[in-house]
């Protein structure tokens, strides 16, 4: 309901364009066909060329912003609350990239699945809980710091006025 229609459907419509953009540059790569090395490669996407290697980036972009812009129109108290929402996904996509990288080059590379240790299992499971709770605490924590000095300044204005 906060959204409306226009707006929630502009939010479904950004991952579904990125979701859509990724599926077809995979049946479209140079190397799904085992064809020539790609000439642009750029987080799983590849191209034969530059210019359509600009073209998927402009479209990924297009879908950021339909997401995007959207959320700007929003009350502040419920911005403050979208990065929150999306930061546990962020991170466990930070650790799985930087963490976990040589993990997943082993174990491509070799003829058996490497097991995780339980360190990296405790990373994965405890990094999105944990940083969603952080976030929820700052949030609080900056609501209440804006709920006082609210106060204080109506303390302000009728010590003024009286």
């Amino acid at each position: 309901r906060m959204l409306g229609p226009r707006r929630l459907a502009a939010v479904v419509a950004g991952p579904a364009l990125a979701v859509g953009l990724w599926e077809l540059n995979r049946a479209t790569s140079p190397l799904f066909d085992g064809g020539p090395v790609s000439y642009q490669s750029f987080y799983g996407l590849t191209a034969g060329s530059e210019p359509v290697m600009w073209l998927y980036l402009a479209g990924l972009a297009v879908a950021a912003l339909a997401v995007c812009v959207p959320v700007v129109g929003l009350a502040p108290a419920v911005r403050r609350r979208v990065p929150v929402l999306l930061a546990p996904v962020a991170a466990l996509a930070l650790v799985i990239d930087r963490a976990l990288a040589g993990w997943a080059t082993s174990t491509v590379h070799m003829d058996h699945v490497i097991p995780l240790v339980p360190a990296q299992w405790a990373m994965l499971v405890l990094v999105p809980p944990v940083t969603f709770l952080a976030g929820v605490l700052l949030v609080r924590r900056r609501e209440e710091r804006q709920r006082m000095v609210a106060l204080g300044r109506a303390v302000d204005r009728e010590r003024a006025a009286g």
